[in-house]
């Protein structure tokens, strides 16, 4: 039954068309739309156009013969399927019916936020500006420049740096020991900022000065690190057009948030 309802959403698509493809073509034009029958139910480039947007293929001008083809065959199985599926009454077991009615919330769910996205306030140039002073504010103000070895055991880690303090080279004993995928450029990790890595692992490099490692080993997911610090710069502030297009999501991501607040506030809601 599992597998039937995998065929059936996308049969729910395209089920809205039926009656009017079932229908006869009166014309030229109407013939022309229509680009296979199965038992008589009408396959149209409406639909056609439909199915292969939900598959990606937004650009229809760029659908190729060949797979123009491929993707009628599809639909003339969906069809297939879909009226075997009435005929033997699938539409009535339970199971399916819970499954169409889910299908169903999404579809209306998912055309009320375009409607809602339709009706807000057009994003201009100005609020993604402001935005993006925002966020560059919250930015760390600081790259780190370090080298790591991973080691698995706490008393491997403590080894090591008895060998660093001994006055062996950092890099040569990542190579020689470290466990992570780093060990072989010297542990190198190059330029990077706060919350890049792990919230523990970085909390250890903003305690060091520069040219300094780690003396006890610091505990993160994967192991136990040995740390060195080898250099720190201002952080530069991305350009404007790099984060653009971040800009404009988490402004109408707000927006959105902000109206399904406003429906709850009017909702009588109930959690049990």
């Amino acid at each position: 039954m599992k597998q039937l309802t995998h065929y059936l959403f996308p049969l729910l698509f395209g089920s809205a068309f039926m009656a009017l493809n079932s229908l006869p073509a009166r014309s030229a034009e109407m013939d022309k739309n229509v680009l296979a029958t199965v038992n008589g139910a009408n396959i149209t480039q409406e639909m056609f156009e439909t199915y292969s947007k939900r598959r990606g293929k937004t650009d229809q001008s760029k659908i190729k013969p060949a797979e123009r083809k491929a993707i009628t065959e599809e639909l003339v199985n969906r069809e297939l399927l879909y009226q075997i599926a009435l005929k033997n009454k699938l539409d009535k077991d339970p199971e399916v019916k819970r499954e169409v009615d889910n299908i169903e919330r999404n579809l209306y769910a998912s055309a009320a936020i375009r409607d809602a996205v339709s009706r807000q306030t057009p994003i201009t140039e100005e609020m993604m500006k402001s935005e993006y002073q925002k966020v560059i504010k919250e930015l760390p103000a600081k790259e780190y420049k370090a080298r790591h070895i991973l080691m698995k055991a706490k008393q491997d880690a403590i080894a090591v740096i008895l060998e660093l303090n001994k006055g062996t080279e950092f890099a040569k004993l990542a190579k020689e020991k470290s466990t992570g995928p780093t060990g072989a450029n010297g542990g190198d990790l190059g330029w990077f900022r706060d919350g890049q890595m792990l919230p523990e692992f970085t909390a250890a490099v903003a305690k060091l000065d520069k040219g300094k490692y780690s003396e006890t080993p610091v505990k993160t997911q994967y192991g136990w690190h040995i740390i060195l610090l080898e250099d720190v710069r201002e952080a530069p502030a991305p350009a404007y057009e790099e984060l653009k297009d971040k800009i404009n999501m988490s402004i109408r991501n707000k927006q959105l948030g902000d109206y399904i607040a406003s429906l709850k506030k009017k909702a009588k809601i109930e959690i049990k």
